[in-house]
């Protein structure tokens, strides 16, 4: 299961802290990181994150980068993977080369940093006890959008326009499969440890379990019961324009039947003008994508500040006009 918080005040910078959570390991993700929104993780919580994904680079996006350099500068084992669009490895570096590291050589710790232009990924690893000032180029990777790839889940990145490069992303957990109860009970099969060799992938189809003193092919019997689903997924939008068609067939293919789709609701339609001008979408905006996108919910977030508690609650009714099952976090209390 993927469970995730969006971090931060109404009408301040937010950001989303998501957790893939396998029942054997918990992938601790956060996507942007803006100012004030990390004083709620525990230090441990950040000290185990495992990946970090910027939209883009403007200061409500990346102001609370800080807080989590702390916790994680000199930590041993895997480096922190940064992810971004174009830009992302010089800025990263910047930022580090920013600070005074003089007693950091022989210390553990580094970061691995990737930025996305939409046909590639450009890698570089900085180290700590180089006190990041050689970037380590990795081999280019050539991708049409997967950005990070494990063995629980995967994040996929679509470049998108803010009037500067920004990236939209899904995490998604791989299939799951699952026995046919009805199908089961229809061949007249009782439940028994064959099952477990059904479900074994290391077992090949050739391979025979015993049912009722008659051996069965595992090739037949996963035919007849085993039911592949789509695993849970997480959507992030935010800070974008839409009105392309191509981009619009673009979001459609990365970001249909997403479980959760966390998306901006920056502007309400009566400032259309404003939206228009600064790269955002407009209530009615967010809906109709929505509509398009057909997401199990839709969460709402990064808000201005312009708005009162009722505005927002008009603003949420936009919305909802064209897609029902939306929602501002449940921390925020509004609607």
């Amino acid at each position: 299961m993927i469970e995730f918080e969006v971090l931060g005040e109404i009408g301040k910078d937010n950001c989303v802290a998501a957790c893939v959570a396998t029942g054997t390991a918990n992938h601790r993700l956060l996507l942007d990181c803006g100012g004030n929104c990390l004083h709620k993780l525990p230090r441990p919580y950040l000290y185990g994150m495992q990946a970090v994904f910027f939209s883009h680079f403007h200061f409500d996006h990346y102001a609370g980068f800080d807080e989590l350099l702390r916790a994680v500068w000199c930590r041993p084992g895997p480096f922190l993977q940064i992810v971004g669009p174009p830009g992302t490895c010089r800025i990263i570096q910047h930022r580090l080369l920013g600070y005074l590291w003089n007693n950091a050589v022989g210390l553990p710790g580094g970061f691995r940093v990737s930025e996305f232009d939409g046909k590639q990924l450009r890698i570089i690893r900085l180290l700590t006890t180089e006190r990041f000032e050689i970037a380590h180029e990795e081999p280019p990777v050539a991708t049409s959008g997967l950005v990070l790839q494990h063995e629980d889940f995967s994040v996929h990145a679509l470049l998108l326009d803010h009037g500067t490069e920004c990236l939209g992303y899904r995490i998604q957990e791989p299939p799951k499969q699952s026995i046919n109860v009805t199908r089961l009970e229809s061949l007249g099969y009782g439940a028994g440890p064959w099952l477990k060799a059904v479900r074994n992938p290391q077992l090949a189809d050739s391979c025979t379990v015993d049912i009722g003193g008659a051996p069965q092919l595992l090739g037949d019997l996963r035919r007849e019961l085993l039911v592949t689903r789509s695993g849970p997924s997480l959507g992030y939008l935010t800070d974008f324009r839409a009105d392309d068609a191509d981009v619009r067939e673009q979001l459609r293919q990365l970001f249909s039947h997403v479980d959760t789709l966390i998306c901006e609701n920056n502007y309400r339609d009566t400032e259309r003008e404003l939206a228009l001008q600064n790269y955002h979408l407009t209530a009615t905006e967010v809906g109709t994508l929505a509509v398009e996108l057909q997401p199990r919910r839709l969460v709402l977030f990064h808000v201005s500040d312009r708005y009162s508690s009722t505005e927002l609650q008009e603003q949420l009714q936009e919305v909802r006009a064209h897609f029902v099952d939306a929602s501002f976090p449940e921390s925020w209390h509004i609607g």
